[in-house]
């Protein structure tokens, strides 16, 4: 979670850093970045479309090739969990916890 008297500590260049970190993060994620993610109903890998908003207040997903885009306001996502896809990879597995009890892995 974010806390503001640990940020208020952080010295300037620390500061700096974090915020061209998010600065580059939103722009990547505005593009739209793709990614893998197993099919719930066949278990198979498909690739989507995840991107944010030009407003930075929606997320979007579109699965495969379909043309059909789900938009989540990201005032509805209540929680992120995230965990290791495999022990001493890079690749994460995220779930958000939207305001109606969904999750989405």
């Amino acid at each position: 979670a974010f806390n503001t008297l640990e940020y208020e500590e952080m010295s300037r260049m620390q500061k700096d850093e974090a915020k061209t970190l998010v600065k580059e993060f939103v722009k990547t994620m505005v593009r739209g970045r793709r990614l893998a993610i197993v099919n719930e109903s066949s278990g198979e890998i498909e690739q989507c479309l995840v991107s944010l908003g030009k407003k930075v207040d929606r997320l979007k997903i579109s699965v495969g090739e379909e043309k059909r885009i789900r938009e989540i306001a990201l005032l509805e996502i209540f929680e992120v969990g995230s965990t290791p896809t495999l022990e001493g990879s890079e690749d994460w597995s995220l779930t958000f916890m939207i305001g109606s009890q969904e999750t989405i892995t």
